[in-house]
């Protein structure tokens, strides 16, 4: 529990409800984000460090020039050209 902590993919948080202070563990974004893709926290932590690393690298007005870095945006011509060779 407390590599998750340490990790940060759980916060820690005391609540003195009632007159009994007990503590609350809630997930963070990347907590929630590891559980969703069902990935090992040792790979998320890898992949979290060279994202880090991307964007640090990037010279990026916002994030959305990472998606124009990413992805293939001439796919779909490719896919045009095949569909038109196969009609014709």
């Amino acid at each position: 529990m407390e590599s998750l902590i340490a990790d940060e993919f759980i916060l820690r948080t005391q609540s003195e409800e009632n007159s009994s202070s007990c503590d609350l563990l809630t997930p963070t974004q990347l907590g929630n984000a590891v559980f969703a893709s069902s990935m090992n926290p040792d790979e998320s932590l890898t992949i979290l460090c060279d994202l880090n690393k991307a964007r640090k690298q990037f010279v990026l007005e916002n994030e959305l020039h990472m998606v124009y870095q990413v992805c293939d945006i001439y796919i779909y011509i490719y896919i045009y050209i095949y569909i038109y060779i196969y009609i014709y």
